[in-house]
């Protein structure tokens, strides 16, 4: 077996981005989300992402199902693709781009 190496990809600065809206990834990179709400209520953060736009495919899911759990969801995203994070509440979303 030949094992083949790819250049190291690099991370760029993050981004503080909002909930609720659907962006396209200029490049790759990694989204993560959390919770600062602390609302004391059952609640349910969903990153969606995929080829499509809206995007629709449920990759990453945080529930709170006793409104005391501070939670996050996460997801490496390619080039190309739609997200977004999906949060009635308070929390942040970041996007960190990788450059090759």
């Amino acid at each position: 077996m030949k094992v083949t190496s790819k250049p190291i990809k690099r991370v760029g600065v993050v981004v503080t981005l909002a909930f609720n809206t659907e962006y396209q990834a200029a490049t790759d990179g990694f989204i993560m989300a959390y919770d600062t709400s602390g609302i004391g209520e059952v609640s349910s953060m969903e990153l969606l992402c995929d080829a499509g736009t809206p995007p629709t495919l449920v990759r990453s899911q945080y529930r709170d199902t006793d409104g005391n759990t501070f939670g996050n969801v996460s997801w490496l995203v390619a080039k190309g693709e739609y997200w977004q994070v999906n949060w009635a509440y308070t929390g942040v979303v970041l996007w960190r781009p990788l450059a090759p």
